[in-house]
């Protein structure tokens, strides 16, 4: 039986909560898009004319009527938003990171309990085409026993942008950003790591904050390496699974980010179309090669399970728990890249 639309805010409308949060808020019958904190503008009006903007965030705290509340404010907020809206009743949804410290995470998690509001963290790209397709093969024993697992996020951009993410600011830097999802990735698809190993640098001459890294994480038999820079230029495979019995290898990222860059919503017509993935590729032990079919992006399914944590009490697709170790792989790599040492993760 259908249940009452979960009563929803937006805490920033930037390009995180235009296109990343807002198309699947508004397009599921679950939700509710009520409220929008914009300090300067009012641009969520575009698109959504009926909803209220505030100003300050005290003001979606404390109003009555709001059930869960989507951070998407610069990372270096969203502990103290995160941590004020459960205290005032209200599910949190964050975006990626959680937190900039992994003591913060845990002081959220914390929180979360003692309210009884639910916590999760917006890792989308577990629900990737690329990422999708490998764990379908993974739990099909498509690959047999791992030899190897490499994931790219590359650009190839020289030129600093106007932007939060690239100045010295708390969660500032590349492996903040982009980091932040190749770990959570990695270990949703392989468990814990037994160790890590971190080169985190700074590329471009004008760069203040990091904008590339390489960490190596250690599995039993195997390695996996995520690695993310601004400044590569050849294209390389966005993912990389090497297997006793199969490879599989892909270029191309998910076509639903394009998507919704265009501003597309899911409940539009053309949204099937936009976001049909291409295919990627194996290569058997026989070095025959050839095309794979690729699974679909699943962008909407975070917010359906979402709102079946909410009202029905359902198993979260991120576990906050999941996102704090996240938090501290980065903290730990940070220290393997300064020291120049692998840390072992035995204790973590």
């Amino acid at each position: 039986m259908p249940f009452k639309p979960i009563t929803t805010a937006i805490a920033g409308y930037g390009a995180a909560g235009e296109f990343f949060h807002a198309p699947f808020i508004a397009s599921l019958p679950e939700f509710q898009l009520t409220t929008v904190l914009e300090r300067h503008k009012e641009q969520s009006k575009v698109k959504f004319p009926e909803v209220r903007v505030v100003k300050s965030f005290s003001e979606l705290v404390h109003d009555q009527e709001l059930e869960l509340i989507v951070i998407t404010t610069p990372n270096e907020f969203h502990f103290s938003m995160a941590k004020e809206a459960m205290e005032n009743g209200k599910h949190v949804v964050v975006d990626k990171p959680m937190t900039v410290t992994s003591s913060e995470a845990e002081e959220l998690i914390r929180v979360s309990r003692e309210t009884g509001k639910l916590l999760t963290v917006y890792q989308n790209r577990r629900l990737d085409a690329g990422f999708l397709t490998v764990k379908k093969i993974k739990e099909e024993n498509g690959f047999g026993k791992i030899r190897h697992y490499e994931a790219h996020f590359d650009r190839y951009r020289p030129a600093i942008k106007d932007s939060w993410r690239e100045k010295q600011t708390p969660g500032g830097g590349l492996l903040y950003d982009l980091g932040v999802h190749l770990l959570d990735q990695t270990i949703y698809l392989w468990g814990k790591p037994q160790a890590v190993t971190a080169r985190i640098e700074r590329q471009r001459p004008e760069a203040v904050v990091d904008d590339f890294f390489e960490i190596t994480l250690q599995y039993n038999g195997f390695k996996a390496i995520v690695t993310a820079g601004m400044l590569v230029e050849e294209k390389q495979p966005q993912l990389y699974v090497e297997g006793a019995k199969m490879t599989y290898f892909r270029f191309d990222l998910d076509p639903q980010e394009a998507a919704l860059k265009k501003g597309l919503f899911p409940k539009d017509e053309a949204w099937e179309k936009e976001t049909v993935p291409g295919p990627g590729f194996i290569r058997t032990t026989d070095c025959a090669e050839s095309v794979y079919p690729t699974e679909r992006g699943n962008y909407p399914y975070f917010y359906k399970n979402l709102a079946r944590g909410i009202r029905e009490g359902g198993e979260l697709l991120v576990k906050p728990e999941e996102a704090w170790f996240v938090i501290r792989l980065i903290e730990l790599a940070r220290i393997s890249s300064e020291e120049k040492r692998t840390i072992e993760l035995s204790n973590v």
